[in-house]
């Protein structure tokens, strides 16, 4: 018996660890969590799950007219506006009001039950809140419908101390005045532009393959990606594009958004006549979206009608600054891209005093063929230059080099191919280095960076084993 005494004992002790731990489990992680869920549905301003408003209105402070909004389907993306007109909403604007809608909480309710002998103190203190009668018809006002029902909030007068303002609640049967955030009552002081649709840009820019920049006077850029690289083309020459260059001015058009609505039709009378009026300074055309982007400027002022839009539109000045790109601010001056570089495993070099060098890449290691010297370290510097902006301008004509001009000549090739990925000559010449870029049927010709010219290899030392600093010992 002593025995069997000495065994439950312990077992008894961890039955009531277990419960008490089950007791805390349930109390910190469910009860406790649900409690706090009901607290905070119970000072919601709107005791609805805001997934259920179908319509909602909004209403400035001493504005004529609402603005509505309606939505047909259990979401918050497919809101519309239909008055004053049917429009599209700004779905970053209307998306950050309708999550402030459903956090909305009061601070603190304020009581409304007055003996009627004391109806007249009632209304004084209404009128002092700024939710009476009178100032309910300016007042800020929101408006939901849920299932037929409406509800309305009035926005009254700050609050003399916080950070909040007197609001009434108007359900129908019963109101209530109440306390809410003064970030919230701000939503209501918005016009009908800042809830419309603005974006001006609605395609993906990496589906865009092609595009041209036409400005006065008349000089046009086309821009079209063959095989990840873009070509430039103008005056019936190609040069290379820069994609991170042409990737910008595509994203700035695309983040770009309207800054006012001159006219709604611009194929009115009055929108005709307006831009008969002012300037073109450029046009951005988009053949594959079949979509043309028109821009006109007056007293500093710019105003853009697009093909597949209704509206003129004005914008913001820096949107015109953008897109006006002459031929250099878009060419790569790169002399080698990026994926050029990872495929060059051969590279032959011929230079003033020196017959053709040829080094070969095998396993991240570059070595002269001939002699199977390693030159890691100069060919490797060699084409990180050449993948950096290099060249300083681009030329049409090269000028009469005398016969004595050094010259070099460097060749990339891979593994794969006899022909040659590109083709590099350098001339230097009064102090500067000229150079043709052949790629293909394509040739550019250029002028190098000042920094660059001492970076190319004109002696044959070039190549030659670099003397390694000695270090001194203490």
């Amino acid at each position: 018996m002593k025995y069997r005494a000495l065994w439950y004992r312990p077992l008894s002790w961890a039955v009531i660890l277990i419960a008490l731990i089950s007791i805390t489990v349930w109390l910190e992680y469910f009860y406790q969590p649900r409690q706090q869920k009901k607290k905070e549905n119970l000072q919601k301003v709107f005791q609805v799950a805001t997934q259920k408003i179908r319509k909602l209105s909004l209403q400035k402070k001493g504005a004529k007219q609402r603005i509505e909004f309606q939505n047909d389907q259990d979401s918050s993306k497919n809101w519309q506006i239909t008055f004053p007109r049917k429009l599209s909403v700004d779905e970053l604007h209307f998306e950050s009001f309708f999550s402030a809608l459903n956090r909305l909480s009061f601070t603190e309710t304020l009581p409304l039950t007055f003996p009627s002998s004391e109806i007249e103190q009632k209304d004084t203190i209404l009128k002092e809140y700024g939710v009476d009668f009178i100032s309910r018809k300016t007042a800020p006002q929101l408006s939901i419908e849920v299932d037929s029902q409406i509800q309305t909030l009035y926005i009254g007068l700050p609050h003399p101390v916080d950070s909040s303002v007197f609001a009434l609640l108007d359900q129908g049967k019963k109101t209530k005045v109440c306390l809410i955030p003064q970030s919230f009552a701000k939503n209501l002081e918005n016009d009908l532009i800042y809830w419309r649709d603005k974006k001006l840009f609605h395609l993906a820019t990496h589906e865009i393959q092609k595009l041209k920049l036409v400005s006065l006077p008349q000089s046009s850029i086309e821009c079209e990606k063959k095989d990840y690289q873009w070509i430039l083309t103008t005056h019936q020459r190609h040069y290379p594009g820069d994609p991170q260059k042409i990737s910008s001015l595509l994203n700035a058009f695309a983040d770009s958004s309207a800054k006012a609505f001159i006219f709604e039709d611009q194929h009115h009378p009055e929108a005709k006549k307006f831009i008969k009026n002012i300037q073109q300074k450029l046009q951005l055309m988009i053949p594959s979206a079949q979509q043309t982007f028109t821009f006109y400027e007056k007293n500093n002022k710019v105003y853009l009608i697009a093909s597949h839009l209704a509206p003129v539109y004005e914008v913001y000045p820096y949107l015109l600054t953008q897109l006006s790109k002459k031929l250099e601010d878009l060419q790569d001056c790169k002399l080698i891209n990026h994926e050029e570089k990872i495929r060059t495993k051969i590279i032959e070099i011929s230079g003033p005093t020196w017959e053709t060098l040829t080094f070969q890449c095998q396993q991240e290691q570059w070595e002269k063929i001939s002699s199977k010297q390693d030159v890691t370290p100069h060919i490797k510097t060699l084409l990180k230059n050449f993948n950096q902006d290099i060249i300083h301008q681009f030329l049409q004509t090269l000028p009469v080099f005398p016969s004595h001009t050094p010259q070099t000549i460097i060749t990339l090739k891979d593994q794969e191919s006899s022909s040659f990925i590109k083709k590099i000559t350098f001339w230097k010449h009064s102090q500067k280095v000229y150079g043709k870029l052949e790629k293909g049927k394509d040739t550019n010709l250029f002028l190098i960076k000042t920094p660059f010219i001492e970076k190319l290899p004109w002696e044959k030392s070039f190549f030659e084993p670099r003397p390694q600093k000695k270090e001194n010992k203490a």
